[in-house]
């Protein structure tokens, strides 16, 4: 029997070529609702498991990650790129069942910062995020990691960011509250802020890198003018652009 996919002759359940079943079904409603079942289990194996074990031991995940243990883990880029979806389509959801509208004025951002922020904050985000990881790299993890490195421990980070931001807006629907006041930014910012210091603890602290809690703390803090420096310049090309 040969592998209905690359042709090649068949001998385990597995094709030892390519990775496909042995036993391939023709397509009907029962094989339809096979694959979303498998899907959803995926799904809750590999995406749920990394959620919480990021939330609580981010070291030991991104370690294992980069030591090449990553069947158990979702992958550092879908995994963010999941976390994003889900917040942007709950932020639209609960921006139109909320009582009250953004304000501009009503953030902790500049009004060309918030601007952007508001409308377009996960592709800002995507934006920011490799020059965070350069700022991370120089100061922190050079010469112990490599800059990829690095960027793939911000690609987990970042998504803790958009659990936090999703679950504020599940909160905010269900007390039926405004998230666009500089309150709800500077809840998150606080507990991102002390979570990363832990992560970055957590992570660099297995390279035996000298004076590692004063570099963490000055790379949070240039990171914050980076990010804001970045959103602010964007939100003033994009107003630029659509004068």
């Amino acid at each position: 029997m040969n592998c209905l996919n690359c042709g090649h002759k068949l001998s385990e359940k597995f094709c030892s070529y390519c990775g496909q079943k042995a036993d391939v079904k023709r397509l009907d409603w029962k094989s339809l609702s096979e694959e979303i079942l498998h899907f959803f289990t995926h799904i809750e194996k590999s995406f749920f498991r990394t959620a919480w074990l990021l939330t609580i031991r981010p070291g030991m995940v991104i370690h294992e990650y980069l030591d090449g243990k990553r069947k158990k883990y979702h992958k550092p880029i879908g995994f963010l790129l999941i976390w994003i979806t889900i917040f942007t389509l709950l932020f639209h959801f609960a921006d139109k069942l909320s009582p009250i509208k953004e304000t501009t004025n009503g953030s902790v951002f500049s009004d060309a910062a918030n601007y952007i922020i508001n409308k377009y904050r996960s592709i800002v985000e995507l934006i920011i995020l490799p020059f965070l990881a350069i700022n991370a790299w120089l100061i922190v993890a050079k010469p112990k990691l490599n800059y990829v490195e690095v960027l793939a421990a911000f690609f987990y980070f970042s998504s803790l960011l958009f659990m936090l931001l999703t679950l504020q807006l599940v909160f905010a629907l269900i007390a039926r509250v405004n998230f666009h006041t500089a309150s709800f930014d500077i809840i998150i910012v606080s507990i991102y802020s002390i979570w990363l210091i832990y992560a970055g603890v957590s992570f660099y602290k297995k390279y035996e890198i000298k004076y590692l809690a004063l570099r963490i703390f000055i790379s949070l803090f240039t990171g914050i003018a980076i990010y804001f420096g970045i959103a602010h310049l964007l939100g003033i090309l994009v107003r630029i652009w659509h004068l």
